[in-house]
């Protein structure tokens, strides 16, 4: 079986998925907020699984995409050595680039 990567996030990105956490805590019940971690989660474990899961950004094929299909966001993260993943950002899709 292989390795599963590591995974590092950057500072930018971890504060925004923190940020996120915040205003579900805030403004949805504690079941929509249990479950969006749980589905973030399970998406970074998938990205772990299988660094190439994503779609590639700008035919680079180290930086992917991943899109959380029970909430709107975005996770962006670059493949380092093909064993090391950095989430790069944590994006509404609304706030997209």
């Amino acid at each position: 079986m292989p390795k599963k990567s590591s995974v590092t996030w950057a500072l930018d990105a971890l504060r925004d998925f923190e940020d996120y956490k915040d205003w579900y805590l805030e403004n949805a019940s504690l079941s929509v907020t249990n479950s969006f971690i749980e589905t973030v989660e399970s998406a970074i474990n998938l990205i772990k699984e299988n660094n190439y899961i994503a779609r590639m950004v700008d035919e680079i094929p180290e930086l992917r995409e991943y899109v959380i299909g029970a909430f709107p966001f975005i996770i962006s993260y670059w493949i380092k050595n093909n064993k090391e993943v950095v989430v790069t950002s944590f994006l509404h899709q609304k706030m997209k680039k």
